[in-house]
């Protein structure tokens, strides 16, 4: 049987073990995944591609919302091997809207630095976290690429073509990013500040027009040389191009003057071989290639 001694006992120690661990008791109560509505919004200046170089001033900021109450906010700036540069607790509230900066040293690492924002709320614990990254480099360069219109549809770049305005042009970094702007008036879009290395210079492919060249190029910059310049041509099909059916009944999809020129059927601006069909051809196609089999004769 229990004595009321005994009974005091279990309850001291009761008391001594909640008393114990205060902070798991109150501290903490978790939300599901759901209900946690925090958004980190985040920037810095210079955007990648471009680089900040030394002593180069990076500013850093962001905005939090939330519905559940700040404990508090971690920022932490990490170089490119993993290295914690600096790093920031904020207090409370203290940390949801912040503006800093960060000087870059001399002789820094160069590469990408991440920035990193954590937000935990009294409700939820860790609750969200955002990440960017910027460039910072000892040395720089340039890419510019154009984009022209074969408008003599003459499947040449040159003379009688037209510079295409707010058309997409991409570079993949030597970091592995990949970046895209638009074309301005004169049909061109230039990187600057760019870190030093090896680039991807591509076109991206547009529904119904058709690339003349190689629509990807490499672009090394380097001390020596910092800078790349290049154009991509294309024709629009439907303005250059159609169905032509040979005279085997076979379709190939050539200009006009091309179909003309090797005597074949040709069956309209536009037209596609999956579109038509080519049976036997008419009988000037069928002189014409009579000629051409009886030239290999003799």
């Amino acid at each position: 049987m229990w004595s009321w001694n005994r009974i005091g006992l279990w309850a001291a120690l009761i008391a001594v073990v909640v008393t114990s661990f205060p902070a798991v008791a109150s501290a903490v109560n978790y939300l599901p995944t759901g209900e946690r509505e925090a958004i980190i919004s985040m920037g810095r200046n210079p955007e990648p591609p471009e680089c900040a170089g030394w002593q180069d001033v990076v500013d850093i900021w962001w905005n939090i919302t939330y519905s559940t109450t700040p404990n508090y906010v971690y920022y932490k700036l990490t170089d490119p091997n993993g290295v914690t540069v600096e790093d920031s607790t904020y207090a409370d509230s203290s940390g949801v809207s912040v503006t800093r900066s960060w000087t870059v040293p001399n002789f820094p690492v160069d590469g990408k630095y991440w920035i990193r924002v954590e937000y935990w709320s009294k409700q939820a614990g860790h609750e969200a976290t955002a990440e960017v990254s910027f460039y910072v480099c000892s040395g720089i360069g340039e890419i510019c690429a154009q984009k022209w219109k074969d408008a003599n549809c003459d499947g040449e770049g040159g003379a009688g073509d037209l510079p295409l305005s707010g058309w997409w042009l991409c570079i993949t970094t030597p970091l592995g990013d990949t970046f895209c702007d638009t074309t301005d008036a004169n049909g061109q879009v230039c990187w600057t500040k760019l870190p030093l290395g090896t680039y991807t210079v591509f076109d991206p492919p547009v529904t119904g027009w058709v690339p003349l060249f190689a629509p990807s190029r490499e672009a090394v910059l380097t001390e020596n040389d910092p800078t790349w310049s290049g154009a991509f041509f294309n024709v629009h099909y439907d303005e250059c191009y159609g169905a032509c059916c040979k005279c085997d009944g076979e379709c190939v999809e050539v200009t006009p003057e091309e179909c003309d020129r090797i005597g074949y059927e040709f069956m309209g601006l536009g037209t596609h071989c999956d579109q038509v069909e080519c049976g036997a051809p008419s009988a000037t196609k069928k002189s014409t290639w009579s000629k051409i089999k009886n030239s290999f004769r003799k």
